[in-house]
């Protein structure tokens, strides 16, 4: 007799892969379900990776986004979950190769996912920062919101984001010669933003958010430009509601 497992792992099997169910039940009904289930796929991609379907059209994305799903089956039932493996996917895709960016765009385009969904949080009330004694300052630790998220990228990804953001691709041409680009991307408000950071305040986020002092985040800032000065970077961290704690021991 077949086990449970063996029959629970046959039915996902054909819904994802339209694999033969033998025993399990006649075919029409779920040869239905399961096109249907990969066209939600498909459409929970186009959904998410609006950058990379902005660049490629609709057709091209449409028939790579169906590759991808016809290889990678759903592991949730929520298809907001769905997708995660694309820029993987995208950066070894043959077609695509002559555009080194596009997977870079992918991962822009998910972090932006990540970021609409992640938790909630307040931000932490600042002015007893002011009172605090100069000796304290070096040995501050910020806990940053959850929906922040930093990408690094070889390619002008950022450029390349607001070009896609304009309706009908209008707006100044971008050149790969420009060089790479380090994003913020966060909630702003009801929607998500993304937001260009130097080098050296990229790397001062970056440490604050593994945990760092802030002494230490500016040391790393600094080994990328040394005049990084950090209040223009932690003004805009507290403005935009980005920081959620501050203790001057460990967090």
């Amino acid at each position: 007799m077949t086990g449970l497992h063996d029959q629970l792992a046959g039915f996902a099997r054909a819904i994802d892969a339209g694999e033969p169910l033998g025993h399990i039940g006649p075919r029409t009904g779920l040869d239905v379900y399961a096109a249907a289930w990969r066209e939600n796929r498909v459409t929970a991609l186009a959904l998410t990776y609006a950058t990379v379907r902005a660049l490629t059209g609709e057709a091209f994305f449409q028939a790579m986004a169906t590759r991808f799903a016809e290889s990678h089956p759903s592991r949730s039932g929520n298809l907001d979950d769905y997708g995660r493996g694309f820029a993987d996917f995208i950066s070894t895709y043959e077609p695509v190769a002559g555009l080194p960016y596009l997977g870079d765009c992918a991962r822009l385009d998910w972090l932006c996912q990540e970021s609409l969904l992640a938790p909630d949080a307040v931000c932490a009330p600042l002015d007893a920062l002011t009172s605090l004694p100069e000796a304290a300052y070096p040995g501050l630790r910020f806990a940053l919101h959850p929906a922040l998220r930093l990408l690094r990228s070889d390619y002008p990804v950022f450029r390349i984001w607001r070009l896609c953001q304009q309706p009908d691709g209008e707006g100044e041409a971008v050149s790969l010669d420009a060089g790479g680009e380090s994003v913020a991307v966060a909630r702003d408000g009801g929607r998500v933003a993304v937001w260009c950071l130097q080098p050296a305040e990229y790397a001062f986020v970056g440490s604050l958010e593994q945990g760092c002092r802030i002494e230490a985040a500016w040391e790393t800032a600094r080994a990328k430009d040394a005049d990084f000065a950090p209040d223009r970077i932690l003004s805009w961290l507290a403005a935009s509601g980005l920081i959620v704690a501050w203790q001057t021991g460990d967090l």
